[in-house]
C-alpha cells in the first residue's frame, strides 16, 4: 500500500465507541495503515471485545460498567454527560500517553462525559480534532437531526427523547445543547472535520460549532479490496439471468419507522414483481415481514472480501437510508464498478459521482421504482470507468493524506 513520505512521527490518541469493528472503526485502521511511518497511534474505546495491549485502551473495565453508563444517561437524560469515572480514566491516559493531538471519532454510546473531556482538552492546550461520522458534536443532541432544525436555536421542543424503542426519562435537551455550547466555546486548537460536503454546511449553521476551523475530508476506503471482483457463479446463484439489485445495510428491518430504510426496499422488491429482476439484502436481518418471493435475504457477510464480490456481481445498488452523513455504501459500490440509486440522504448526494449515481426524494417510491429500472442496464461496457473514476475519490490514501496535513498544521500552531 502506497505510504505518504515524511519526517518525524507524530503521536496520535484516537477516542471512539468502538475499536476494530463498525464503519469508524474501519475508518480509524484504515487511516493508521497509511500512515504507520507518520504516526504512532493509540486508540482508546467505550466498548468491545478487543485484546487491550500496548496501543489499545477499553475505558470501561467491564459489560456492568458499561450498562451502568447506558442506564444512567436514559434516566438522566444527559446522553453526553455520563461516564465521569470512565472519563477520569480516559483522562489519566491522555496524561500518560501525552499525545501531539487527540483524535476523536464518534464516542456516543454514553461512557465518555464530553463535557468534562474538552474542559480537560481545552485547559491543557491540547491540539484536537474530531471527525463528526454523525451529527451529535453539533446539534448537541442528536446523532441524525434529520429535517428538525432546533439545533440553530436550542432544542427546546425536542420531542424525539421520548421515542418508543430506547427513551430518555426526561428531556434535557436544551440542558444538553448549552452544555455542548459551553463545551466548544474558546477551544483554541480545535479542528472540526466533516465526512461531506452536505455534512460541512450542516455545521455552518450550528451555533455550537461557530468558533471551530471546519473542512471536508472524505471517508474512504481500501481499493485493494473495494475493487471488481468477477464471481459469476455467484452472479447465477443469487439471480440467474435475472438482473441483480443490491441492498446493503448494517441491519435490515421492514420497521416503517428504521432509519436504514428496509420497510422501502420490501415495498420496492414487491413493486418489481413480474419485472426481471431480483433484489438481494446484505446485513444483519433484524424483522423480514411481508417479503416478496423476488427478495432473497442474504444476512451478514462480515469478510470485506467478498462483500466486493456482492457489489461486483450486482447490475445496481440501492440505498433507502433516511439519514447518512457520508454513504459508505456508495463509495464502496462504485469502487466495484456498480452505479448506485437511491433516495436523497444528505451525504451520499454530495459524495457521489454524478455520472454514476441517481437520487430521488426521500419515501418516493414511484420515482425510485423508475429510476431503478432507467438505470438496470448502466453497468454494461463501463464496470471498469466506473471502478477508476471511484478509486480516484474514495481511496483511504486520499483520506489519510487529508488527517495528515491536518496533524501537521495543527501541530505548527503556536500555544
Amino acid at each position: 500500500m502506497k505510504k505518504i513520505s515524511s519526517g518525524n512521527k507524530m503521536k496520535i490518541l484516537t477516542i471512539n465507541c468502538v475499536s476494530k469493528t463498525g464503519s469508524t472503526g474501519k475508518i480509524i485502521r484504515d487511516i493508521e495503515s497509511v500512515l504507520t511511518r507518520q504516526c504512532t497511534f493509540i486508540h482508546c474505546y467505550e466498548s468491545g471485545n478487543a485484546p487491550e495491549c500496548e496501543n489499545e485502551y477499553r475505558i470501561t473495565k467491564s459489560r456492568h460498567e458499561y450498562l451502568f453508563n447506558y442506564i444512567m444517561a436514559r434516566v438522566t437524560g444527559k446522553k453526553y454527560g455520563s461516564g465521569s469515572r470512565t472519563t477520569r480514566r480516559l483522562i489519566k491516559k491522555i496524561r500518560e500517553t501525552a499525545p501531539d493531538i487527540v483524535h476523536i471519532h464518534c464516542p456516543n454510546t454514553y461512557s465518555v462525559n464530553i463535557y468534562m473531556l474538552f474542559d480537560f482538552l481545552k485547559k491543557n492546550n491540547i491540539r484536537t480534532v474530531i471527525t463528526n461520522h454523525a451529527e451529535f458534536f453539533y446539534t448537541g443532541n442528536c446523532a441524525h437531526a434529520n429535517e428538525c432544525m432546533q439545533f440553530q436555536t436550542g432544542c427546546r421542543k425536542c420531542t424525539r427523547v421520548f421515542d418508543k424503542k430506547y427513551p430518555f426519562l426526561f428531556n434535557r435537551t436544551a440542558y444538553e445543547w448549552k452544555k455542548m455550547k459551553r463545551a466548544f466555546a474558546d477551544f483554541k486548537h480545535l479542528r472540526m472535520v466533516a465526512v461531506s460536503p452536505w455534512a460541512l454546511e450542516r455545521m455552518k449553521l450550528s451555533p455550537i460549532a461557530k468558533e471551530a476551523d471546519k473542512r471536508v475530508i472524505l471517508n474512504g476506503a481500501d481499493t485493494s479490496v473495494f475493487c471488481i471482483r468477477p464471481n459469476a457463479d455467484l452472479k447465477q446463484r443469487l439471480a440467474g439471468n435475472k438482473k441483480l439489485l443490491l441492498f446493503v445495510t448494517a441491519r435490515f428491518s421492514t420497521d416503517p419507522e428504521d432509519e436504514k430504510g428496509g420497510y422501502y426496499i420490501t415495498k420496492l422488491a414487491h413493486s418489481l414483481l413480474g419485472e426481471n429482476v431480483q433484489v438481494a439484502v446484505v446485513g444483519v436481518i433484524n424483522s423480514c415481514e411481508n417479503v416478496a418471493d423476488n427478495l432473497t435475504l442474504i444476512g451478514a457477510v462480515n469478510n470485506q472480501t467478498e462483500l466486493a464480490e456482492y457489489y461486483s456481481a450486482a447490475d445496481l445498488c440501492v440505498i433507502a437510508s433516511k439519514r447518512e452523513t457520508f454513504g459508505m455504501i456508495c463509495a464502496e459500490s462504485l469502487l466495484c464498478g456498480t452505479p448506485v440509486v437511491g433516495f436523497k440522504a444528505g451525504g451520499p448526494e454530495s459524495i457521489s459521482i454524478k455520472e454514476y449515481t441517481e437520487f430521488v426524494d426521500y419515501g418516493d417510491l414511484e420515482k425510485l421504482r423508475s429510476c431503478v429500472l432507467n438505470w438496470l442496464d448502466y453497468k454494461q461496457g463501463r464496470q471498469t470507468e466506473i471502478a477508476d473514476a471511484a478509486k480516484q475519490r474514495y481511496s483511504i490514501e486520499n483520506m489519510a493524506k487529508g488527517y495528515y496535513e491536518l496533524y501537521c498544521e495543527l501541530i505548527k500552531e503556536e500555544n
